[in-house]
C-alpha cells in the first residue's frame, strides 16, 4: 500500500514506507533505503520525513554521520510545523553539535515544541528550568513541565516527576514528600516501558518502601526492567536464579540473565557469566570463554572480591 502511494508521488506514502524499511516491518530492514525514502518524502513536503532524515544523519544510520546536515533538516522540519524537529534542533544547540552551543536558543526551541504538543520538548524545557540552562532556574516551573510531558505520555518524564515527589523538600520548590504520588508516577513510567523506573519500583517492593513488601512483585518488575534493557536488573535476576533466592534455582536461566546483562555492558554480568562458563553452571564448561568474559569485566572496571 505504501509502495503504491510512494510510486504515485505521495510524500506521506514515501515517509511511511521509509518507516517500514527502518523498522523492518513487512520489508527487509534497510537503513539506507529508509533514508532515501525520507529524503523523497521531505522533498515532497512531508516535514516528518525531514525530521527523520535529520535523525538518520545525526546517528549515521543509512547515511554518513553529519550534524550540520541534521541541523539543516531539523530546521526545515521545525519551520514547516513539525514540532519534533524543533525539539531535535534544540538538542543540537544544547550540545553544540553542528552549531555553536546556545542554551538560550535551545530553550526557546523546546518551548516552541512543547507549545505545539511535543512531550519531549516539554521535558527538555523542564530540565532547562530545573538546572537554569538558558532560562532562569525555576524548579516549580520545571515540575509543571515534567507533569505536562508525563500527561502527554513521556514515560521518562513521569519517572523524573516521581523522583521529585520521592525527594520532597530536598528537591526544593516547596514540594512536600509524597511517596504514594511518587509510586503512582513510577508505575506509569514502568507501564510506558521506562526500564529504570521498573528497576526502582522493584527495589521499593523489596524494601517495602511506600508499597507492601513483596518479593514476588519485585522479581516481576526486575524481569520487566531486564526485558526493557536495564542491564543491572538482568544481573540481579541472574544472581537470584543462580542461588535460588527469591525464585526457584535455575542455572540455565541464571546464565541467560548474565549474558543479557553482559550484552548491556554490565561488567559484573560479564564476570558472572564467565564464572558460569568456568564452573559449567547452566552452560557447557569452557575455560577459554570464561577467561575472555572475565577479561571483558576487568576492562569495564569490575574487580572480583
Amino acid at each position: 500500500m505504501f509502495q503504491k502511494a510512494c510510486e504515485g508521488r505521495n510524500a506521506e506514502g514515501c515517509y511511511n514506507l521509509g518507516v517500514s524499511y527502518e523498522k523492518g516491518s513487512g520489508v527487509p530492514q534497510d537503513a539506507s533505503r529508509a533514508a532515501a525514502l525520507y529524503q523523497e518524502s521531505c522533498e515532497g513536503g512531508a516535514f516528518l520525513g525531514c525530521n527523520d532524515l535529520g535523525l538518520s544523519y545525526e546517528k549515521g544510520s543509512g547515511v554518513p554521520q553529519d550534524d550540520v546536515r541534521a541541523r539543516e533538516l531539523y530546521t526545515k522540519a521545525c519551520d514547516g510545523g513539525e514540532v519534533q524537529g524543533c525539539t531535535n534542533l534544540g538538542w543540537l544547540y544544547d550540545r553544540g553539535r553542528g552549531v555553536p552551543e546556545n542554551e538560550r536558543l535551545a530553550a526557546a526551541l523546546y518551548e516552541k515544541a512543547c507549545d505545539g504538543g511535543n512531550a519531549q520538548g516539554c521535558y527538555n524545557l523542564g530540565s532547562a528550568y530545573e538546572n537554569g540552562n538558558g532560562v532562569p532556574k525555576d524548579k516549580r516551573r520545571a515540575l509543571a513541565l515534567y507533569d505536562r510531558a508525563c500527561e502527554r505520555g513521556l514515560a521518562e518524564s513521569c519517572y523524573a516527576l516521581g523522583a521529585k515527589y520521592a525527594l520532597g523538600y530536598e528537591y526544593g520548590a516547596d514540594v512536600a514528600k509524597d511517596k504514594r504520588r511518587a509510586i503512582s508516577l513510577f508505575e506509569k513510567a514502568c507501564e510506558g516501558r521506562y526500564a529504570k523506573s521498573c528497576n526502582g519500583l522493584a527495589i521499593d517492593y523489596l524494601l517495602g518502601d511506600g508499597v507492601p513488601k513483596s518479593v514476588y512483585s519485585a522479581v516481576s518488575l526486575f524481569e520487566k526492567a531486564c526485558e526493557y534493557g536495564y542491564a543491572d536488573s538482568c544481573n540481579r535476576l541472574g544472581v537470584y536464579y543462580e542461588k535460588g533466592n527469591e525464585v526457584p534455582q535455575d542455572l540455565s536461566r541464571a546464565a541467560a540473565m548474565y549474558a543479557k546483562a553482559c550484552e548491556g555492558q554490565h561488567a559484573e554480568g560479564c564476570y558472572n557469566l564467565g564464572m558460569s562458563y568456568e564452573k559449567g553452571s547452566g552452560v557447557p564448561q569452557d575455560a577459554a570463554r570464561a577467561a575472555e568474559l572475565k577479561q571483558q569485566a576487568a576492562a569495564r572496571g569490575f574487580r572480583a572480591r
